[in-house]
């Protein structure tokens, strides 16, 4: 929200670096969001259902690039009194996310459905991109889209409303210690 974004611009601790990221995707799908249920779509059932006409925005960014970046972040010797935004500077639409997905595997499907979900409205703080020119494309073909059906059900139905509340994932504590212990 605006009033977030406000308080994380100009926060009272001086030695506090904060970082701000996108939606996590890895080949794992750790995180109930809209690119790890496009992936989980495409390895089970084949085809991708893209909610409403799909022009949502979203800044996806790999798992394994914010862990750089908060080490990174850690051991620099230069502290940044911004906000560092850790994800693409211009956001990707879903149906350019299904469109990527379908360049990896051209027999996927892709299709719209009407789906009740209100839009996120993001605000985003001003501050220093630590990825300026993020390639999405190419994070994206780093994962296996092939046909798989162990991974957990991530289908727009069953993510989140953004009005319910959502425990802390243990992988953002235990981050969130280990940046604080640094």
């Amino acid at each position: 929200t605006e009033k977030l974004s406000r308080r994380l611009s100009n926060h009272a601790y001086h030695s506090l670096q904060v970082l701000v990221y996108g939606e996590l995707f890895d080949n794992h799908g750790l995180e109930a969001n809209i690119v790890n249920s496009f992936i989980h779509q495409a390895r089970v059932y084949g085809k991708v259902d893209i909610p409403n006409s799909g022009l949502g925005k979203h800044h996806p960014i790999l798992l394994s690039d914010i862990l750089m970046a908060i080490i990174a972040t850690a051991f620099s010797e230069e502290k940044l009194h911004r906000v560092l935004l850790a994800f693409p500077k211009h956001p990707v639409t879903e149906i350019s996310l299904a469109r990527m997905l379908q360049k990896m595997n051209p027999m996927l499907k892709i299709d719209f459905k009407k789906k009740k979900n209100r839009a996120r409205g993001f605000s985003i703080p001003e501050g220093v991109y630590f990825f300026p020119d993020y390639p999405v494309e190419e994070k994206l073909h780093t994962i296996d889209i092939s046909k798989n059906t162990a991974t957990p059900d991530l289908s727009i139905k069953n993510m989140l409303v953004p009005s319910q509340k959502r425990g802390t994932p243990r992988f953002f504590i235990g981050m969130l210690s280990l940046f604080l212990l640094l």
